[in-house]
């Protein structure tokens, strides 16, 4: 397992390099309950009874946890390492290729910013500061940039050398 858990009152739900989803209980049982295609890398994410992940090839997947199906699954720009981010009513996907995402609960993607250009790269997992979400892209003509939650960017940040 690479990444944290995320905790529920169910217990935790851990990704790992076996591209499986596991759900472990408190006294130690586990089940996996999703699979993936590739390494999953970063932390999932809930919402409810959403479950929110994503892999190394570059897959983004909605879970259901209380059916135990899978809800959609969509295939942005290439590989995810950072972990999914679940603000009011959008999911931010930041993948390896530079390319930040807003999706919609429904799998739609309500805007895409392109922070690396050909150089970049995003490896973090995007956060919050109040009404805005971060983003820290490797290699990129900035270290840090806010978006908010309708794409608009609101600044950028680059450290001195």
């Amino acid at each position: 397992a690479p990444s944290s858990p995320v905790v529920t009152e169910n217990g935790v739900y851990i990704g790992s390099f076996a591209s499986k989803i596991e759900l472990i209980s408190s006294n130690g049982d586990h089940e996996v309950i999703a699979e993936a295609a590739d390494w999953i890398w970063g932390t999932p994410a809930i919402d409810g009874e959403t479950l929110y992940y994503a892999d190394l090839t570059g897959n983004v997947f909605s879970f259901d946890l209380a059916s135990g199906t899978q809800n959609w699954s969509i295939k942005p720009d290439g590989p995810i390492i950072a972990s999914p981010l679940v603000v009011g009513d959008q999911i931010y996907i930041a993948t390896e290729s530079g390319t930040f995402y807003a999706l919609d609960k429904d799998s739609k993607i309500v805007w895409e910013k392109d922070l690396g250009g050909e150089k970049g790269n995003i490896y973090t997992t995007p956060i919050t500061s109040g009404d805005l979400i971060l983003v820290a892209p490797y290699k990129a003509d900035f270290s840090l940039a806010a978006y908010d939650v309708e794409g608009k960017q609101a600044w950028t940040f680059t450290p001195e050398k």
